[in-house]
Order: C-alpha cells, then sequence, then structure tokens
C-alpha cells in the first residue's frame, strides 16, 4: 500500500525523533474522525441542506456559503442544535482507533479543526494521570503558557467545540472571513504553537484560509519543520503535495493507496510512529522483569540506560546487556557500554545491535 519505505525515509526517521522528544504537535482534521463515524465536511454540509429544506441539485455558492445560508434559514437555535447532535454522539472504542493511537504518541500540543471531542476523550482514556487542558473558544486562548504548564497536554480546537458555545464554531464563510478580528487571540496562539513545533497534519486537507495564511508566515520565518501525510490515489497526491511544497515549504510523507483503504493507512502509519520511537518490545520485556513492574511504558528509544535503572542499579544494566546479546547472538561489547552509561540511550543498543548484525 505504500509508496514510501516510511522506516527508512529521511522525513519520517526526523519527525519521529520529534515527536519522541515531545517537539511535535499534531494536527488533525476530519479525516482521523470518519473511521469513528463522523461526517465529513461534504457529507456534513449535504445533511445540513437537507435537514434546511434546500434543493439538494443545488450548490449555493459552495460549501461554506451553503452554511451561512442554512444558518439562516434555520435559525441560530436550530442550526446550532442540528450540529451538537451530529458531533455529540460517543461511538465505542476500537482498537485500532487513530486518536486512540494519536494519543499513545509522547506529544504534548494537539490542534484540531473537528468540532467533536474525540480527541480529548482519547487523550483521557490513554493517558491516566496526566492534565489535560482544552481551548475551544477565544475568551480561553490565554489559558495556554508553554513556560508555567510544559507538563500538561493540550488539545486547541481552533474551529470551536460542541462541548462548549457553539456559536463559537467556525463553519460558514463569514466565520471564516471574520477569523482574524473575531478569534484574534486564537488566531495567535495557533500562529505563535505553529512557530514553536514541528507540526504533522493528518486528515487535514490544508485548504482553510486561516490555517494556510498561518502556514505562509511559519514558512517565512521557518525554524521549525511541517510534514503533511497525503494518503490517496497519485493524482491527489501530485497536485496536493506540489502545492505544499512551493507556498508552504511542507514536507509531504506520501501514502497511495484506495479511498476505501484510508484509515487502514492512517493506522499504519501511525503504528510505524509509534515503532520508531517505542522501546522494541523484546528489550521492554526484559526492563519490566528487572525492574519489576511496567517500567518500559515512561520510557522511549531516548532514555539512557542510567534513568531507565534508576542510577545505582548497575547490575541490571550488566543483566539487561547480557540477555540481549544472548537472545540477540551478538557481542555489544558490554565494558564499552558501561564506560558512558550516562550517555547510552536504547536508541543506542538497537544501533549497535543492527550494526553487528549486518557485520555477520
Amino acid at each position: 500500500m505504500m509508496a514510501q519505505n516510511f522506516e527508512t525515509d529521511p522525513d519520517v526517521l526526523v519527525l519521529a525523533e520529534s515527536v519522541m522528544n515531545k517537539n511535535c504537535a499534531i494536527f488533525l482534521g476530519a479525516g482521523v474522525s470518519l473511521a469513528a463515524g463522523f461526517p465529513s465536511w461534504e457529507s456534513l454540509i449535504q445533511k445540513m441542506r437537507k435537514s434546511a429544506g434546500l434543493n439538494m441539485n443545488m450548490d449555493y455558492g459552495g460549501y461554506l456559503q451553503c452554511a451561512d445560508y442554512c444558518r439562516r434559514i434555520m435559525g441560530d437555535g436550530n442550526f446550532y442544535d442540528f450540529v451538537r447532535r451530529e458531533f455529540e454522539r460517543k461511538p465505542g472504542w476500537e482498537k485500532n482507533d487513530p486518536h486512540l493511537l494519536l494519543a499513545k504518541l509522547p506529544c504534548k500540543m494537539y490542534i484540531t479543526t473537528n468540532y467533536d471531542t474525540r480527541m480529548e476523550d482519547a487523550l483521557e482514556k490513554v493517558r491516566t494521570g496526566e492534565i489535560v487542558n482544552v481551548i475551544s473558544s477565544d475568551g480561553n486562548a490565554y489559558k495556554y503558557d508553554s513556560v508555567r504548564n510544559n507538563d500538561c497536554i493540550w488539545v486547541i480546537k481552533m474551529h470551536g467545540c460542541t462541548r462548549g458555545n457553539c456559536q463559537d464554531i467556525v463553519i460558514g464563510e463569514s466565520d471564516y472571513l471574520n477569523y482574524e478580528t473575531k478569534y484574534k487571540n486564537m488566531y495567535n496562539l495557533v500562529n505563535r504553537v505553529m512557530q514553536q513545533y514541528d507540526v504533522l497534519f493528518l486528515g487535514y486537507s490544508i485548504s482553510d484560509w486561516n490555517v494556510s495564511k498561518i502556514l505562509y508566515q511559519c514558512h517565512n520565518n521557518a525554524k521549525c519543520n511541517k510534514y503533511f501525510l497525503q494518503i490517496g490515489n497519485d493524482s491527489d497526491v501530485n497536485s496536493t503535495t506540489s502545492r505544499l511544497i512551493s507556498l508552504y515549504g511542507i514536507k509531504p510523507i506520501v501514502l497511495a493507496c484506495p479511498d476505501n483503504k484510508r484509515n487502514e493507512g492512517l493506522v499504519e502509519f501511525l503504528e510505524i510512529i509509534r515503532k520508531l520511537y517505542m522501546i522494541p518490545e523484546e528489550m521492554a520485556e526484559i526492563i519490566n522483569s528487572l525492574v519489576g513492574y511496567q517500567a518500559a511504558e515512561r520510557y522511549n528509544r531516548r532514555s539512557s540506560l542510567n534513568e531507565i535503572f534508576n542510577y545505582l542499579e548497575v547490575t541490571n544494566v550488566v543483566r539487561f546487556l547480557f540477555r540481549i546479546e544472548k537472545e540477540k547472538g551478538v557481542d555489544l561489547n558490554i565494558p564499552q557500554i558501561l564506560k558512558t552509561l550516562d550517555d547510552y540511550t536504547i536508541a543506542d543498543v538497537v544501533n549497535r545491535i543492527s550494526s553487528k548484525s549486518l557485520q555477520k
């Protein structure tokens, strides 16, 4: 299915490193929520037109214009009740739900244009013990403080949320045209985050005027990398990636597949990102057996052996390395590793195993 070998692709490896170091923000659009049964932008507008009693064969000037027209026809109360019904549902959790996989990444920042609460619900389900702060309106954008609250997880919902005041939702052309004025604090917050973090775009077309402007500004002051997972057929991939590279300097990660396999492709990609930063399963089992609890879940490939084994347990470090040697059939040169134990990471062990294996 994949158009690139993700496990050896240089951009994907740098991205996984950014995720591992908690320097990457995840930006997710409606495409991520489709598997949970939430509507795409196109199907939402179709349902909206039907609810408003409009002619289904007319486009009313486009999706954004149609949303504004439906709001006028239905009245604010009925219109926002409709939106709330569409996005306040609570579907069950499948094992490979993309939101659960995203929540398992060690990221501290999630940005979304989605109205549903799926991302924050997944984080609260998976990241127990961590504080999840949700910013869903211009009025509470001031709460974000990257210095004082760097231990928190942040979910920035730049187009509003059905859990709050639905009149804060950005849905029609008038909302987009007034965004920088009506939602000035939110706009500035997203702009600031985009300048501070690498960003991975998932399930999102990057056709939103406001996001496009922020990305253009970030490109002119490029300090962080931006990545876009493009899933679809070859013609879609070629036209989209050309625009992303030329206008915004975004690094495309291409996965060409049929439309009905998009979710499987997204899941496959997220699993590989997890694999690239997580401690390999066989090593995690050894660590847990030596330390006595699920210690490996607290660490990743960048963690030093001293950190994992609590600095004083050199004996356990030796046992760990000896068991790796035995299972993999390689000589890791344990005495040499012990000389630089403070700086020696799980990634170093993985790399040494790989190099020794290649020499055989």
